[in-house]
């Protein structure tokens, strides 16, 4: 399921956390900040989510559906995400999305994903990620710059 983000914005203040427990589950945590033009609604329409090597190989994308699962605000300028037991989106376990007043379309997000820990390979540093609120190629969407990633 990875998708293209071509023609989206640059995340800002990306973050990419990855951890391992014991019982060989591998955490991600993301966070930064973005920029869409378009209005969003990750309640209604879903969020998509891609990590990839600093080579464009795909490590990780997950598809996250709008509907069950999610909360909004009344304003409508805060979306969350929760599923502590991970069943809904290949291991998206929390999801938060927060429009800031100023500018208009600014965006601070933070993921958490749980998985089974990935067989071994070869990776190529720095990774990064695109965020994308809708349908597949078809929704705002915004991704890391190279070698932003830290």
């Amino acid at each position: 399921m990875p998708f293209s983000c071509v023609c989206g914005g640059l995340v800002a203040r990306a973050r990419l956390k990855v951890g391992r427990d014991g019982a060989g589950i591998e955490t991600l945590s993301i966070h930064g900040e973005l920029t869409l033009a378009a209005p969003v609604d990750p309640a209604g329409a879903g969020l998509l989510l891609g990590v990839s090597d600093a080579g464009g190989s795909w490590l990780s994308a997950r598809a996250l559906p709008g509907g069950t699962g999610w909360r909004v605000d009344r304003a409508a300028a805060r979306w969350v995400f929760s599923d502590p037991l991970a069943t809904a989106a290949g291991g998206i376990t929390r999801v938060v999305l927060r429009e800031r007043s100023r500018p208009a379309g600014r965006f601070v997000f933070r993921i958490a994903v749980r998985r089974p820990l990935p067989p071994p390979r070869p990776l190529h540093l720095p990774a990064q990620f695109s965020i994308r609120i809708g349908r597949p190629n078809a929704a705002p969407c915004a991704t890391t710059a190279q070698n932003e990633m830290v």
